[in-house]
């Protein structure tokens, strides 16, 4: 008698079908997950949906620079070009405005210079900072305007 050498025929778990390896991961997850992970998880999902709602709401054309230096704040108006210096502890960082409505550490006397390869900030929320020298650049949004050109303090929905 001569034994078959053909192996049993069993369900196949990868049969190529992509809908079925889906069904098959949950189905797996779902061996080790407690109801409680789901809620868990869903509040995670909120909580990131909301934190990237608040940091959108920044971004808008710039009005403004607000410079942070030894403890002081200091605002200065995007439309008028001019190049500011502040002294820090490890010496002297340039902030150079360009009158159209962006900014820039144009020099600082920090090792690696990171701050000055940081660019051209140029819409409301972006920032930049020279750590060693404690300075921290950052423009703010220009607050909305309605049709006449006048600015819009609050909005009821």
């Amino acid at each position: 008698m001569k034994k078959n050498s053909k192996k049993p025929e069993g369900k196949k778990s990868g049969n190529g079908n992509p809908a079925s390896a889906v069904r098959s991961l949950i189905r797996n997850i779902r061996g080790f997950l407690r109801p409680g992970d789901f809620l868990i998880a869903l509040v995670y999902a909120g909580l990131f949906g909301l934190f990237l709602v608040i940091s959108l709401q920044s971004f808008g054309e710039a009005g403004s620079l607000l410079i942070q230096s030894a403890g002081d704040e200091y605002r200065y108006d995007l439309e008028t070009p001019r190049i500011l210096e502040y002294r820090g502890p490890i010496g002297s960082t340039v902030v150079e405005l360009d009158g159209n409505g962006r900014a820039r550490f144009q020099s600082s006397d920090c090792r690696d210079q990171i701050c000055v390869h940081a660019g051209w900030l140029e819409n409301g929320g972006d920032w930049a900072a020279c750590l060693p020298n404690r300075v921290i650049i950052r423009l703010d949004s220009a607050p909305p305007r309605d049709e006449s050109g006048a600015e819009i303090d609050a909005t009821a929905f």
